[in-house]
């Protein structure tokens, strides 16, 4: 178990808490009541600490008094985002929605020059359905990167320059 919980730790420890919460509220006609109704509740805390069971201790169930300090404050930071930008911003959606899939596998085969093709493929956070038309959820835990160079800087440039996101949203339009 290491010390600290990374970027990459305390994001899965967000998406599998995310994962828990809206499960029972798959297919489930406007949820925005029921969603309203997780805000502060125990069942976010609950699900918060699961998730940490699960991804930083392994499966194993440790209490939460034996929490160290670093360990305290990434529960109740992703508790906070759960609660104050998830959970608010799905229950105030006026629009009728409806959540399909969570944690989706998604492939898109992509063929160029006539000979040549290329699959894109990873996991898309949540599928809604509104107003006949597929949303894609792309949950963000870390730094948002909105501005780069140019379109060609995306896939060619160095690593700071590939920036996933962007890269991310155009595949996900296409």
């Amino acid at each position: 178990i290491e010390e600290e919980i990374d970027n990459s730790l305390f994001g899965t420890i967000f998406h599998r808490a995310m994962e828990t919460l809206y499960t029972p509220l798959k297919r489930v006609p406007n949820p925005q009541k029921r969603i309203a109704e997780l805000i502060g509740s125990q069942e976010v805390h609950k699900a918060v600490v699961d998730a940490i069971s699960s991804d930083y201790f392994a499966g194993e169930r440790v209490p939460e008094a034996d929490y160290g300090g670093n360990l305290i404050i990434v529960r109740d930071t992703i508790e906070k985002y759960i609660n104050n930008c998830v959970l608010s911003y799905d229950a105030t959606r006026t629009e009728p929605y409806q959540i399909l899939e969570l944690e989706y596998k998604m492939e898109c085969p992509f063929c160029f020059d006539g000979q040549r093709s290329i699959s894109f493929g990873g996991t898309s956070d949540r599928l809604d359905l509104v107003g006949g038309r597929v949303r894609i959820i792309d949950y963000k835990t870390g730094s948002s990167h909105l501005e780069y160079r140019s379109l060609d800087a995306l896939f060619n440039g160095s690593s700071d320059e590939r920036i996933s996101n962007i890269t991310k949203t155009m595949l996900y339009a296409m």
